[in-house]
């Protein structure tokens, strides 16, 4: 895995900011981190909004390259632009063109973000807190879809508005938290153990009961 630098300023919003080179595809997100920052961001020529910003693509670029839900098909991040309330950053998560679930591997990791099973963390002085996760990600893919992940929503949910399932196929969850497609259990399977359980201990307690009425007649 090469794990490439890319920034970009651009305030026209995250739809039309970055456009993939052959290999590439792209999924961008609009995600809102839980940190307060310590200086103004309306003026993007200020030192701090640099320093702010050179960070903030370090930090989504550790986090992306590392997450097991994206460090398979990771090639880069680029971010747009920052904005205070309380850190909103515009990105694009660049991915591997060979992988067709980019945008579920996108989702499950912001939705650990947003569902506190990661934390971002800043570097000394440029926010605060210094570590936080996120309130909310808006995902757009490239396909014109978008996906909104708050602590309300379950990774299924933000699935089943990025995807659509087969016939008899439902959401599931691998391992690494990725959401995908799964065959739906056959209707009645579960019930078959509870039938099989019931019929057992009916049997038994008619031995039992045979047992103890056959003691008594002695």
């Amino acid at each position: 895995m090469t794990v490439q630098s890319s920034k970009i300023r651009n305030t026209s919003g995250p739809t039309t900011t970055y456009t993939p080179v052959p290999g590439e595809s792209k999924v961008e997100v609009i995600l809102t981190i839980s940190v307060t920052p310590k200086e103004d961001l309306t003026n993007e020529n200020t030192v701090y909004y640099n320093e702010l910003f050179n960070e903030t693509f370090t930090v989504l670029t550790s986090y992306y390259s590392s997450s097991a839900t994206t460090t398979d098909n990771f090639i880069k991040v680029v971010v747009y632009r920052i904005s205070k309330g309380s850190l909103v950053v515009n990105h694009a998560v660049i991915l591997n063109s060979t992988s067709t679930t980019g945008q579920n591997q996108v989702a499950a990791a912001t939705n650990k973000l947003v569902n506190g099973g990661a934390m971002l963390t800043f570097g000394a002085g440029l926010t605060s807190p210094a570590a936080a996760g996120a309130t909310s990600a808006a995902i757009h893919t490239a396909g014109g879809v978008k996906a909104t992940v708050t602590t309300s929503t379950t990774i299924c949910d933000t699935f089943n508005t990025l995807n659509t399932c087969p016939t008899n196929q439902e959401c599931s969850v691998n391992g690494n938290g990725v959401p995908y497609c799964a065959t739906r259990p056959a209707p009645g399977r579960f019930f078959t153990g509870a039938i099989l359980v019931d019929s057992i201990a009916g049997i038994a307690l008619l031995i039992v009961h045979s047992m103890v009425t056959g003691m008594m007649g002695l």
